[in-house]
């Protein structure tokens, strides 16, 4: 009997990925129309026990998006016709293309994000405000400090 049973939750398993494949392949075709011009931005990661799992390039888009969750959850109810019970969005891991996958210890720091940043804008031409002696500027003062008067 242990060995019955044991066979009836394989089967069960491979049907639940069976069906786990057809919803990504679902997702996959209709992904611009359920985004819209947001698709570029998300990547789908995968669908397990009716819940939706993507992947933004900035961690702004997750925070953006969450505020959407029910707008994107019905658009992937019409679309494809799927009972989607939530959408998990995640940042920092991201396929930039099909061949590589970016993992999150192949992401540069914030330190190591600001200093580049900085680097080009010197590059550019930009220097350091007069004033506040902290944002980058084409002037003399930063548009905060003109703002402020100071």
């Amino acid at each position: 009997m242990d060995k019955m049973a044991h066979v009836l939750g394989e089967i069960k398993s491979i049907k639940a990925v069976a069906q786990a494949r057809r919803v990504h392949d679902a997702l996959r075709r209709n992904w611009v129309q359920i985004f819209g011009k947001l698709a570029d931005e998300i990547e789908l990661d995968f669908f397990r026990d009716s819940v939706v799992v993507v992947s933004t390039k900035n961690p702004m888009w997750q925070t953006e998006l969450a505020y959407f969750k029910p707008m994107i959850l019905e658009n992937i109810r019409r679309v494809v016709g799927l009972s989607v019970t939530d959408i998990r969005i995640v940042s920092g891991v991201f396929e930039t293309n099909k061949s590589k996958r970016i993992i999150p210890t192949q992401l540069k720091t914030l330190e190591e994000m600001v200093r580049n940043e900085n680097l080009a804008k010197r590059a550019s031409g930009m220097k350091l405000c007069n004033v506040c002696d902290a944002v980058y500027t084409f002037g003399d003062r930063c548009i905060f400090c003109a703002a402020t008067g100071a």
